[in-house]
């Protein structure tokens, strides 16, 4: 059984996926959990390697044994909380809204894309949402993304596609990519001529740059589906009682 933070924040999730009405009783239920209802929050997911990892801040539920959503006010500091996370630990945060529903899934989103042996491992919506039509669109190229799945298995990391990934973020400049990796430019220059050679798609030429891009996106976003439904789950299993209309 939930315990009472966990249930209100279940009940906060179902109200803003069905768009439901806010009744007293639950107004009065935000205040007691200080939650400010006239605010904007945001959401930040933690994916730990250790099952039920516990943390030190209330306003948070489990969505399954490994990965724990915290909830903010647009207005909180969080170097603090920030820094009692483990090195190992990946971190998606979403950006502020009134729609609960919707912080949740930018954070599950921006998660994706958080590397374990990155310098920063924490991603923000913001920095990847322009990426996001990609991930359901037309644009696939089903061969890469396969390769992609194998990568790690055949060479036994995944460096060469975050080195490129890296360089997109950096829009293709070489020495910002080196530094925000820690290496020297002409290493950059190595791992993405190797990435050609592995997949026969030029880096540096547009429209193969694209169906590399859309190759990583969709990759990187495979399990997302099954994060959102886990989500789901967790909003429709509010008894019909229990719901605010």
């Amino acid at each position: 059984m939930p315990n009472t933070t966990t249930a209100f924040l279940q009940k906060w999730l179902n109200i803003s996926d069905y768009d439901l009405a806010l009744n007293s009783d639950f107004e009065h239920e935000a205040l007691h959990h200080n939650v400010d209802l006239t605010r904007k929050y945001y959401a930040l997911v933690v994916k730990s390697s250790i099952e039920n990892t516990s943390y030190n801040y209330n306003l948070s539920f489990m969505l399954d044994s490994y990965r724990c959503i915290f909830i903010f006010n647009e207005y909180y500091d969080l170097d603090s909380f920030l820094a009692q996370l483990a090195p190992n630990q990946l971190v998606g945060i979403g950006t502020p809204h009134f729609d609960l529903s919707r912080t949740i899934k930018e954070a599950l989103e921006a998660l994706c894309f958080s590397i374990a042996d990155a310098e920063n491992p924490i991603v923000y919506f913001d920095s990847i949402k322009r990426f996001n039509p990609l991930i359901n669109s037309n644009l696939a190229y089903p061969e890469l993304r396969q390769f992609f799945d194998r990568f790690e298995t055949l060479y036994g990391d995944t460096i060469l596609l975050d080195t490129f990934w890296a360089s997109v973020l950096n829009n293709h400049n070489f020495t910002k990519t080196a530094h925000s990796l820690h290496v020297h430019r002409r290493t950059v220059e190595y791992r993405l001529n190797r990435l050609h050679e592995l997949t026969g798609y030029n880096p540096r030429n547009i429209v193969d740059c694209i169906a590399l891009i859309s190759a990583y996106v969709r990759w990187r976003t495979k399990n997302l589906s099954l994060l959102l439904n886990e989500l789901q789950s967790i909003s429709d299993s509010m008894l019909p009682r229990d719901r605010i209309y």
